[in-house]
């Protein structure tokens, strides 16, 4: 697993292809403009990626016991030539909500999921890896969230 400074964008060569499917009771999904986050060519980053979910509750109450959480990416612009865009990995930092660590589904980097345990407030640190262009070229972009269930 590599980890770098959080909101610090950085790039070196790989790819995967794309795809994504997922069943949760809480879907989240996190939008990247993956234009902007190009070009600022591994500066430090504040806009750019958006985190949204399916809940009518917003920020707080995202499910109960045994409800599953899941997220998945997408690109805000998709267009872009030899574009590959997933989460590297979700890491609990602080909190008890998760019973055991979000876990990618079916082994892809596109969905990840994982199960609500407990009620209260759980903090956890999220990894994108985009891949574009013919010569493969990786960016890095990491952020703290928050998740608070009933």
């Amino acid at each position: 697993m590599q980890f770098f400074p959080l909101n610090k964008v950085v790039f070196q060569p790989e790819a995967k292809p794309f795809t994504s499917t997922i069943n949760a009771d809480i879907l989240i999904t996190i939008a990247v403009d993956v234009a902007y986050i190009i070009k600022q060519q591994g500066n430090t980053v504040s806009n750019g990626i958006y985190m949204m979910d399916n809940s009518v509750a917003g920020s707080t109450g995202e499910g109960s016991a045994g409800s599953i959480i899941g997220w998945n990416v997408v690109p805000i612009d998709p267009d872009l030539p030899n574009l590959d865009i997933e989460i590297s990995f979700i890491q609990i930092c602080m909190g008890s909500v998760f019973g055991s660590p979000a876990t990618q589904l079916a082994g892809n980097g596109y969905t990840w999921i994982a199960e609500l345990t407990y009620s209260g407030k759980q903090t956890y640190a999220i990894q994108i890896k985009m891949t574009e262009g013919l010569n493969s070229v990786t960016y890095w972009y990491n952020w703290i969230a928050t998740i608070i269930a009933q």
